[in-house]
């Protein structure tokens, strides 16, 4: 009995000590798994500290003349970044990648400048003073011709003009703008074709791979689609883009550009000609639509009750033109940003940013008035400070510039 006893209390011992070292064995484990998740989670942070200061050191920089692939150790240790730069319309696309060992850590972003400069209203002189009448409001610096205007009375309306900012003489020219890369040749991905989309109603294309390049057949082919990215959607004639296609970040190019009523996106235009913006359309930050030195005569028109949050850039490469080429904003309308018209422009509609324009025009009852602003709102100050604008002017034009990130990828 005692031997059994013995035995048996041998046996309980042994259990007991199997067990403790299978506490402390699971002890042992955890505390090593939680040293090598915190080991690996700080790597992780580290990698992604030095991703966002590369970029940042990227952003310090003229990055606009940044076009090839950079490498650097931002805290000149075993983490390599690269960088590269791209051309995106108005735009400039950053990709950033931070590698070491087997992590990776990627980030692309939309960059796009603040600018100090407070212009409202630039109006190019042509030796004609410029007139104003009904309710005309301007806040911001302006450069108009002789630094003055003719109050005019049209129909017998009450004229009341309300102007708060520095007025100076404007030259005999508008401000040049900057060459920016349009063709994009060199950047499209060779395994994409229309076929990578034909059957699929949500496409992503992102931005750290090569662009993919979209020649549609016809305006039937995107409807009903949703794509987002790293896209350029090019189309023979006439694009017409409907209120039930979702576009994102894409670029859009065609000879002759129309978004239907109800449309609502974020996308930049490239016509060669023609630009009409239905009633009721919304181009949310950050759009832009731009006419680049058109053969003859162009338009860009943004009907009522539409918003466009970038800017409209209509650029003439001779007087001919110049001479032809309108931008229309019709009433109830608003720019968010800068319009920028080597042609003549018929405002009705509100800005909350700046116009530079070579000429003024309007239409009364069906009669046209040259060099006439009237019942227009043009307010430089309610364009937020931290607004992200897009890159317009050359260096020997552009005021001390910073650049920002408008959205990550």
């Amino acid at each position: 009995m005692l031997k059994q006893l013995k035995a048996s209390s041998l046996l309980h011992a042994v259990f007991a000590c199997l067990l403790i070292a299978l506490v402390c064995f699971g002890m042992l484990l955890l505390a090593s798994y939680t040293s090598l998740f915190q080991h690996r989670a700080l790597e992780k942070t580290q990698l992604q500290l030095t991703n966002d200061s590369a970029l940042e050191w990227q952003l310090s920089k003229d990055i606009f003349n940044q076009e090839e692939v950079q490498s650097i150790s931002v805290f000149n240790d075993d983490i390599e970044t690269r960088t590269k730069t791209l051309d995106w319309g108005f735009y400039k696309i950053i990709n950033t990648k931070t590698y070491h060992n087997q992590d990776t850590i990627r980030k692309s972003v939309l960059v796009g400048e603040i600018t100090s400069d407070k212009t409202a209203l630039y109006i190019t002189d042509y030796d004609k003073i410029q007139s104003v009448a009904g309710s005309v409001k301007v806040i911001g610096a302006m450069s108009i011709p002789k630094a003055r205007f003719n109050e005019k009375n049209m129909q017998g309306e009450t004229t009341a003009i309300y102007i708060n900012g520095i007025t100076t003489p404007s030259e005999d020219k508008l401000p040049n703008l900057k060459d920016r890369n349009l063709k994009f040749s060199n950047s499209y991905d060779d395994e994409f074709s229309i076929d990578n989309i034909s059957n699929k109603i949500l496409y992503i294309h992102s931005f750290d791979k090569k662009t993919a390049l979209l020649k549609i057949p016809d305006n039937r082919f995107l409807i009903g689609k949703k794509l987002k990215g790293n896209i350029i959607i090019e189309k023979l004639g006439t694009l017409v883009i409907t209120k039930n296609m979702e576009l994102e970040d894409v670029i859009i190019k065609a000879d002759e550009i129309k978004i239907e009523s109800g449309f609502t996106g974020n996308l930049q235009i490239i016509a060669k000609n023609t630009v009409y913006i239905e009633e009721g359309v919304q181009l949310k930050y950050p759009s832009s639509i731009l006419i680049e030195k058109p053969k003859d005569a162009a338009t860009i028109t943004i009907e009522k009750n539409s918003v466009i949050m970038g800017g409209i850039v209509l650029q003439n490469s001779n007087r001919k033109t110049t001479e032809k080429s309108l931008i229309k904003i019709e009433e109830e309308a608003l720019i968010v940003g800068v319009v920028y018209c080597a042609g003549t422009l018929e405002l009705h509609g509100k800005i909350y940013g700046s116009v530079y324009t070579d000429r003024l025009m309007t239409h009364v009852e069906n009669a046209e008035y040259k060099n006439l602003l009237m019942n227009v709102e043009i307010d430089r100050s309610k364009l937020p400070e931290t607004f992200v604008g897009i890159s317009l002017f050359d260096s020997k034009t552009e005021k001390k510039t910073a650049y920002e990130v408008v959205k990550e990828l």
